[in-house]
C-alpha cells in the first residue's frame, strides 16, 4: 500500500502524473506501522497536519510498497527530475489498535530499518510507535508496564534538566500532551540522549546526539495547545535539511522571507503555520471573489500555486528550525502582501495557469 496525500489521495499505480509533480518538491515520508496495515487514527491525524503545511506527502504500510516508491522516485531522477532522492523527511508512526492487544515490534522494525537506508540523507522522527521502533533499531531495549499505561490522556511532560535539545528548544520546562502507550524505552540506545520524561521518569524523548534523528512517546500531531502546534511545526523544519548535523550538532540554516513590508495587516498576529496557512487561504479567496466570475478560475489556480510556493518558504521563516523567536507575524504579512502583488500582476496581463 502507497498512498500519496495531496489536495486528494491517490494509489501509487494510478497516479504516475503525480508522482512526476510531486518528486520535484521535498516530500514527507510517513510509515504507518499500524497492526494489520490499518489507516489508524493517529496516523491519519499526522497526515493531516502535514498537508495543512503544505508539504507532498508519501504514506506506506508495507516493505514492499516502501521499495515500490523508491524504485519510481529512483526511475523518475534517471529521466530528469531535478533529485536523486526528494524524500526530505521520514515520520514513522503507529500505535496498537488496542492497548490490551500485544504488538510484535520487532516484526515491524524492518520499514523504518528500509526507509532509512532506502532515503538516507533524509532526518528521522519516530512518533509513538515510531520512537520504539528507533530504539530497538539503534540498539537500546524496551519494556512494557500495562499496569501504568498513558491511556489516551493528557500527561505531563518533563524536559530533561541540564540537557540541550535540538527539537524542544524554547518549550517550557514542563508541558501536557497526548499520550497512548504501555510501551517505554528502558535502555537508551548509544549516541542517543533523554530530552524528556514523563511524571514517573520514563524516557518520552530521545535524541541523537549528532544526527536529526529524534523519538517522541506522546502525539504532536494532537493539537490541544500552543506546544503541541509548535512541536509540529518544528518537526516539519527538518524538510529537506540533511540527517546529519554540522559538528557538534548545531542549528540549521534556514531561508528567511524578506521581513519588510507595508501591508496594512501587517500586525495581525499569528502563531504557527497552521494559521499563516488560514490566512493565506483567505487572503486567496477575497482576490478570487473580488476578480469576478470571468477570471476567478484562472486567477485561483494562480494564486493557489503562489500559496504553496509560499508556505514553502515560511516552513523555514524562524530565525533557527528549533527556535521561537521568529517573527511568523511579519513573514505572514509579505505574504499577504506577495499574494495582492501577483494577483495585481495577473490582472493587468491575464494568462491561463501554467
Amino acid at each position: 500500500f502507497v498512498q500519496i496525500c495531496a489536495a486528494c489521495c491517490h494509489r501509487m499505480g494510478d497516479a504516475r502524473g503525480d508522482v512526476r509533480e510531486m518528486a520535484l518538491m521535498a516530500s514527507v515520508l510517513v510509515i504507518n506501522n499500524n497492526p494489520g496495515s490499518l489507516p489508524g487514527s493517529y496516523t491519519q491525524q499526522l497526515i493531516a497536519r502535514v498537508q495543512e503545511a503544505g508539504l507532498q506527502t508519501y504514506e506506506v504500510r508495507t516493505v514492499d510498497a516502501l521499495n515500490s516508491l523508491a524504485s519510481q522516485l529512483a526511475e523518475l531522477t534517471a529521466n530528469g527530475a531535478n533529485a536523486p532522492s526528494r524524500v526530505g523527511l521520514i515520520i514513522s508512526c503507529g500505535s496498537p489498535v488496542e492497548l490490551t492487544e500485544p504488538v510484535d515490534l520487532r516484526a515491524q522494525v524492518c520499514k523504518t530499518t528500509a526507509a532509512m537506508l532506502l532515503f538516507p540523507d533524509a532526518p528521522v522522527v519516530g512518533i509513538c510507535y515510531g520512537m520504539q521502533l528507533l530504539a530497538l533499531l539503534y540498539g537500546g531495549s524496551l519494556k512494557e508496564q500495562r499496569d501504568t499505561a498513558h491511556k489516551g490522556v493528557w500527561a505531563e511532560m518533563r524536559k530533561t534538566a541540564g540537557v540541550t535539545s535540538r527539537l524542544l528548544h524554547g518549550m517550557p520546562p514542563r508541558f501536557s500532551q497526548k499520550a497512548s502507550n504501555y510501551i517505554f524505552v528502558e535502555q537508551m540506545p548509544h549516541h542517543f540522549t533523554v530530552t524528556a520524561v514523563d511524571s514517573a521518569n520514563r524516557i518520552m524523548a530521545m535524541e541523537h546526539v549528532r544526527d536529526h534523528v529524534y523519538g517522541i512517546q506522546w502525539h504532536p500531531e494532537v493539537i490541544g495547545d500552543q506546544v503541541g502546534r509548535s512541536l509540529v511545526d518544528r518537526i516539519f523544519t527538518l524538510v529537506g535539511q540533511p540527517r546529519g548535523c554540522s559538528e557538534g550538532g548545531g542549528f540549521l540554516p534556514v531561508v528567511k522571507l524578506r521581513s519588510v513590508c507595508l501591508s496594512a495587516d501587517a500586525d495581525k498576529e499569528v502563531s504557527s503555520l497552521h494559521e499563516v496557512d488560514l490566512e493565506l487561504r483567505k487572503v486567496v479567496k477575497e482576490l478570487v471573489e473580488s476578480a469576478g466570475k470571468k477570471a476567478a478560475v484562472e486567477l485561483g489556480k494562480v494564486l493557489a500555486g503562489k500559496r504553496k510556493e509560499l508556505m514553502t518558504s515560511l516552513r523555514r521563516f524562524q530565525s533557527d528550525p528549533f527556535g521561537s523567536d521568529g517573527d511568523l507575524s511579519s513573514a505572514c504579512a509579505c505574504a499577504r502582501q506577495e499574494l495582492r502583488e501577483v494577483a495585481a500582476a495577473w490582472l493587468n496581463n491575464p494568462a491561463p495557469a501554467g
